[in-house]
């Protein structure tokens, strides 16, 4: 299951204002009472800013409604598997490998 997604910026707007368009989506096209999800860090590809949301694995087939929702709104979007960014347009992005931070004993 895909549980981070993408899609392309908007000119001059926020991860806040996009998160804000599919939460209205949801609430007019969803019956969705619990559904959560959280920023990632946008990347860039051949000029374009692309923002990132991720969502939490329990939310199981809900994560689907973010690709009906992205479909209904003209921009270039995509999930990401195995590192691979698989875009609408057809075109791939492979992410560079998780910077390895040492987990604090206490987070154990």
């Amino acid at each position: 299951m895909i549980t981070r997604w993408y899609i392309e910026e908007a000119k001059g707007e926020s991860w806040r204002s996009v998160s804000g368009q599919f939460m209205e989506w949801l609430v007019q096209n969803e019956a969705v009472d619990k559904f959560g999800f959280s920023e990632g860090d946008p990347i860039s590809f051949q000029g374009k800013i692309f923002f990132s949301f991720r969502f939490p694995v329990h939310h199981g087939e809900k994560i689907n409604f973010f690709e009906r929702w992205a479909k209904t709104t003209g921009r270039i979007y995509g999930g990401e598997k195995n590192r691979i960014i698989q875009l609408s347009s057809g075109e791939k992005i492979e992410l560079p490998p998780e910077p390895n931070h040492p987990i604090p004993p206490w987070l154990e």
